[in-house]
């Protein structure tokens, strides 16, 4: 819940009222904790995940972070979809922040052919009617099914011979598109290179 918060409002870190309030929302969802004072509770909780689990970390007093960002990537796309935060995410897609939620969420729907498709059409659906994003959205979605096996062929093949024509960059004018979609690019630049002919 924390992760999918932090995303949504465009964060590495969070605060300690606000992160409380998140502990205290999720914590009726456990059993086991009648013998703690349910007031401590949340403060409890959130110290054990700084102190004890090594999810969180304190780098400034009253601040908290995922000790590492693709740990918070992660869990926020987990969320996605028990959340109903799809639109959300495909509305920012554009956004570096949410590319590797998007990425995660792509894989972990991989036993859920609806909601994979749903993220994949709308990175698709963006990238052919917005030309300010659309290199960058193409590529995103070529990420998401770069690593994935159970992508619906059609789709795959859609996103691949449209991303395609777009690696390698024809100049430095693509090349700073390209560039400028973020770090998941190397892997398709890669790939592109390894490519004959």
């Amino acid at each position: 819940a924390m992760a999918i918060w932090m995303t949504i409002n465009g964060k590495r870190a969070i605060g300690r009222d606000t992160a409380l309030g998140i502990v205290e929302d999720i914590v009726p969802r456990f059993r086991g904790f009648d013998q703690i004072d349910p007031q401590e509770l949340p403060s409890k909780v959130l110290t054990y995940l700084v102190e004890r689990s090594g999810l969180l970390q304190a780098p400034a007093i009253d601040q908290f972070e995922f000790r590492h960002s693709s740990l918070q990537d992660y869990l926020a796309a987990h969320e996605v979809f028990r959340q109903n935060h799809v639109s959300h995410l495909l509305r920012n897609a554009h956004d570096p922040l949410y590319h590797d939620v998007i990425i995660m969420a792509v894989a972990q729907a991989e036993d859920d052919s609806q909601r994979q498709g749903e993220l994949l059409h709308g990175l698709i659906r963006r990238a052919e009617n917005e030309s300010e994003h659309s290199r960058r959205l193409w590529l995103l979605a070529a990420a998401c099914v770069a690593d994935t096996g159970l992508v619906d062929p059609e789709l795959d093949t859609r996103i691949k011979s449209e991303t395609a024509r777009l690696l390698p960059p024809a100049d430095l004018y693509e090349a700073d598109s390209v560039a400028a979609a973020g770090e998941f690019v190397l892997d398709l630049l890669a790939d592109a290179a390894n490519q004959p002919g």
